[in-house]
């Protein structure tokens, strides 16, 4: 199953980069409209490599929508705990 560690280590790094690029929360902080097109992108073709002819050169098969579904749930842990990681960071270093 490469193709759950591919879409997973590609949505979970695209969405980091809209957390560590500013201090403030990213709930609280607008990225700019070309990073978040960007973003949204990248995690868009992401997603529909499964099931194009790519997938076939790649090794990759489409993946039930419920594996998706748990996919959501670890990338929203992930970006969870990089947005707690970089609190914890900017509360003890001060430059």
């Amino acid at each position: 199953m490469r193709i759950a560690g591919f879409l997973e280590s590609v949505i979970s790094a695209s969405l980091v980069v809209l957390v560590v690029r500013t201090r403030q929360s990213i709930l609280n902080s607008k990225p700019g409209k070309y990073l978040l097109a960007a973003t949204l992108a990248t995690i868009g073709v992401t997603i529909i490599i499964p099931w194009t002819p790519l997938a076939t050169l790649l090794g990759f098969q489409p993946l039930p929508l419920s594996f998706l579904l748990v996919l959501g749930a670890i990338v929203l842990f992930y970006v969870t705990a990089a947005e707690n990681v970089k609190r914890v960071f900017y509360s003890h270093i001060k430059f």
